[in-house]
């Protein structure tokens, strides 16, 4: 009895160290990953990266390009990753908070459904938003179904804002900010 006791115990622990060993990412069902300059970003199978680039353009050569014009790679998710690097530039001049070394995560399900799950899993508790920043893990988490530069412009805001002070300035001046944003990017998309 003590023996069967003892290698049950042995083989829970081994499973738990196996994982905890997985990537955040992987565990959550997110088993895409890549990097941009700002950000790690991890997606859901389903999600078609170069659909979400296309969500986030902010400029007419965004969808395959960088922001100089210049064109960088033909995958699509070097595509995302320009658009969210133009959309996080987009969004530092705005506020006129520029992190030079910042670094946060990105998680994109491919529906709402799929990110209240996550989130639900997550934080034990029920958020239904398009998309949410979480400032203790600095990860903004979204639903790529319905999705608009807009909203994630808005959460860029808040992940800016959260680096940007030494003292986090309270949530409804956050929220000012963030608004303030969203707006702006809403403003220049009605221009073109």
């Amino acid at each position: 009895m003590k023996s069967s006791f003892c290698s049950r115990t042995i083989v829970i622990l081994f499973l738990g160290i196996i994982f905890s060993a997985l990537p955040l990412s992987q565990a959550s069902g997110l088993t895409n990953n890549f990097e941009s300059k700002h950000f790690h970003i991890s997606y859901q199978g389903g999600v078609k990266p170069l659909k979400v680039a296309h969500q986030i353009k902010i400029d007419a050569y965004s969808i395959d390009g960088s922001r100089d014009g210049s064109y960088s790679g033909n995958t699509p998710e070097e595509i995302l990753s320009n658009n969210i690097e133009n959309l996080f530039d987009e969004v530092s001049d705005i506020l006129d908070m520029h992190l030079y070394s910042y670094k946060g995560n990105i998680r994109i399900y491919r529906n709402r459904e799929e990110l209240k799950k996550a989130l639900l899993d997550k934080f034990e508790r029920d958020i239904d938003y398009p998309a949410i920043y979480h400032d203790q893990g600095n990860t903004i988490y979204m639903s790529a179904e319905g999705l608009r530069v807009g909203i994630l412009a808005h959460e860029m805001a808040h992940a800016i804002i959260n680096h940007y002070f030494v003292v986090k300035p309270p949530m409804r001046i956050q929220e000012v900010l963030s608004g303030f944003v969203e707006y702006n990017i809403k403003r220049k998309l009605e221009k073109k």
